[in-house]
Order: C-alpha cells, then sequence, then structure tokens
C-alpha cells in the first residue's frame, strides 16, 4: 500500500483525509491503478480535527441508533455534498 498526502494550498477549509488505491493487472499486461471513493474507504476530518469528522466512522461509533443519531449521519453527508457542490 502506498500513502500519499497531498499538499493543499492555504483555503478556509483545511480537510485531513486517507484514500487507499488498489493495483492489478490485466490479461494485456496493462498495470491498473485504482480508486474507490465511498462512505467506507475516506477519512474526512475538517481542519484535522478528528472531531469533526464528516465520515461514515461517526455512525459505526454509535453507542446507539438513534433518530437524532441518523439526522447527524445525514447532516454530515449533505456537508460534503455542499462542499462538492452536488446537492
Amino acid at each position: 500500500m502506498v500513502s500519499y498526502t497531498p499538499s493543499l494550498p492555504p483555503s478556509p477549509i483545511r480537510l485531513s483525509s486517507s484514500v487507499l488505491c488498489d493495483c492489478g493487472g490485466l490479461y494485456t499486461g496493462e498495470i491498473v491503478l485504482a480508486d474507490i471513493i465511498d462512505a467506507d474507504s475516506w477519512r474526512l476530518w475538517p481542519l484535522g480535527d478528528r472531531r469533526l469528522q464528516k465520515d461514515k466512522q461517526f455512525y459505526r461509533d454509535m453507542a446507539d441508533v438513534t433518530p437524532e443519531a441518523l439526522q447527524q449521519v445525514k447532516r454530515n453527508f449533505q456537508w460534503i455534498a455542499d462542499k462538492l457542490d452536488v446537492s
């Protein structure tokens, strides 16, 4: 596994993230590098602060799944959609 941390320009929004890339080979002999982006393969911490996490880990860490906690998960994912301008 190769770890990569990009250098980002100064911004009002700083994020810490981690991404896993997989590679493999095709029957033609070509090497393929693939990146998956889904709620299970990344961590997103605004300002590098785990307490502000916007990824699915919030859901995993819940002691009890409540309607309020599920609303927080929804708000977290809406925050991400807003930052990506895909809402």
